[in-house]
């Protein structure tokens, strides 16, 4: 059976990956943080699993541990973004704030379920939903500058690292590169925003 090192500080991430990779025959070996998974390196390991964003001592850092020891084991690299762990319970709490009474209104008015849920309940939701939302959506933007710890081209990567290498203008490009992200994520606040305008305009009818 082969013997998987999980290393992820998100506990809901961690057991849910356990899981199913228990589910598909595999034997695996969790673990929070860096102090703990280093533990295991001594042990026969075929594959370890590592999250980027690990509490303290970040996974790179665990990578180089690995690379730097007598022991060779394949390793994945993951960074399970985020917070997007939470994006369940930003619908639900958008549901929730709604009043139940919305819900017998809309059997009152012999409308079904699901039709009072599409009509009445959600666009009210949305109102508490999208504030977190578009939090998320920023934060994805911003964390995908990460990809250039595994040698991803991303946008990062390519202005700090090829363009940058090339014109040796450091200030300029880093001040370009972030003018980029500022403008990526003023353009999806400002579209998150218009839809919230035009969420709020059409429940003030």
């Amino acid at each position: 059976m082969p013997n998987v090192l999980l290393v992820d500080d998100e506990a809901s991430i961690r057991l849910t990956m356990g899981e199913f990779l228990k589910r598909a025959g595999y034997s695996v070996l969790l673990e929070p943080d860096y102090d703990r998974a280093v533990r295991h390196l001594a042990e026969n390991l075929d594959v370890a699993v590592i999250d980027i964003n690990l509490a303290g001592k970040s996974g790179i850092q665990l990578l180089h541990k690995l690379s730097n020891s007598d022991v060779y084991v394949p390793v994945i690299m993951i960074t399970g973004e985020p917070n997007w762990s939470v994006l369940p319970e930003i619908v639900r709490a958008g549901v929730l704030s709604v009043h139940k009474g919305q819900m017998e209104a809309g059997s009152s008015l012999g409308l079904s379920r699901g039709s009072t849920l599409r009509l009445i309940v959600v666009p009210q939701a949305m109102r508490v939903i999208l504030p977190p939302l578009t939090n998320q959506y920023l934060n994805l933007t911003k964390n995908s500058s990460l990809a250039v710890a595994i040698g991803y081209p991303d946008l990062f990567s390519v202005f700090a690292g090829t363009t940058l290498s090339q014109t040796g203008q450091a200030i300029e490009i880093i001040s370009i590169t972030m003018g980029v992200y500022l403008l990526i994520s003023l353009i999806t606040s400002g579209i998150m925003s218009f839809y919230g305008w035009r969420l709020d305009r059409s429940m003030n009818r």
